[in-house]
């Protein structure tokens, strides 16, 4: 790398999931502890994308092409660091303007769909102090709802909190361990039944 080249940081994606049991009750406590709401709810589609032999997976990486309402990203996501009780790791997406041509050109160059998964999500921001900087999603999938709640571990710990929840209720997996770990049918993605 020449001196006049520079290097592209890009922030860190700090996260974890919370297991919701009663989703009308979580909405509530959401809008109590002065959460707005900064996206409705809408139905997203996930597709996951690997090379034949799954070499990104080898390597804890993750490429997705997602759809939220009617907008698109790309997102390629690092491998987890280090053994935290957060999900802590490098995230890299950028807007799309049609993501299905965009999977058809990854197909052309030899990736394939490995998973896919939906859910309808809700995004909430806050408006108080303790919780600046927290994202929370309220995310209803075919496995169940979890709440996720990404940015700095001090938010994600007063808002949990702030929920009712301790470290010990942490989630640190993904979606797709998640799904394999509770199925219940032969399905190979979390897609909603027709």
């Amino acid at each position: 790398m020449s001196s006049q080249q520079s290097r592209h940081s890009y922030p860190l994606e700090i996260e974890i999931k919370l297991r919701v049991q009663d989703l009308n009750r979580t909405r509530l406590t959401i809008r109590r502890l002065g959460f707005q709401v900064r996206g409705r709810r809408a139905f997203e589609d996930n597709i996951i994308l690997d090379t034949r032999d799954g070499n990104l997976a080898k390597a804890r990486c993750l490429l997705r092409v997602r759809q939220f309402n009617r907008n698109w990203t790309l997102t390629l996501k690092s491998p987890v660091r280090g053994r935290s009780r957060y999900k802590v790791r490098q995230e890299l997406e950028t807007t799309l303007q049609d993501g299905t041509v965009l999977v058809a050109i990854l197909r052309r160059l030899g990736l394939e769909q490995v998973f896919r998964y939906q859910k309808y999500r809700t995004i909430f921001k806050p408006g108080q102090k303790p919780f600046r900087g927290a994202t929370l999603t309220l995310d209803e999938t075919p496995i169940g709802p979890f709440l996720e709640i990404e940015g700095p571990s001090s938010a994600i710990d007063a808002v949990s909190s702030a929920l009712g929840f301790s470290p010990s209720d942490y989630i640190r997996e993904s979606y797709i361990e998640l799904f394999h770990k509770l199925k219940s049918s032969d399905r190979q993605d979390m897609v909603f039944r027709p």
